[in-house]
């Protein structure tokens, strides 16, 4: 795991991870979904327009990853999150395959700034 607060080699880390956990900005989710990697997602409540809510709705309605609003987002709700997760490896799998999917639907301007 790699916690940080701005990372500069995204493709990179991108291309190793098995999990993304970040807010749901729209150039980090079409980030995330060009890589194919499925995500947890907590939107930023201050948002303008809460777009980044509306990002993180279309990943989870997708099945490409699961959101958790800023307000649930503690540690005991991020580790039952993982343990079902990391315990179910199918799901993972499946929620990879379908941000790749979602990547390949999406034009890069489809999803709110």
């Amino acid at each position: 795991a790699r916690v940080e607060s701005f990372l500069q080699d995204v493709p990179e880390l991108l291309a190793s991870a098995h999990l993304v956990i970040g807010r749901a900005g729209g150039s980090s989710v079409a980030e995330i979904t060009t890589a194919g990697r499925p995500s947890i997602l907590v939107p930023l409540p201050i948002a303008a327009s809460d777009e980044q809510t509306e990002n993180a709705r279309a990943i989870t309605n997708a099945g490409a990853g699961w959101m958790i609003r800023q307000p649930d987002f503690t540690s005991a709700a991020l580790a039952s999150r993982l343990n079902d997760l990391f315990t179910a490896p199918d799901e993972l799998a499946q929620a990879a395959q379908a941000a790749a999917t979602l990547a390949r639907r999406m034009q890069p301007s489809a999803w709110p700034i």
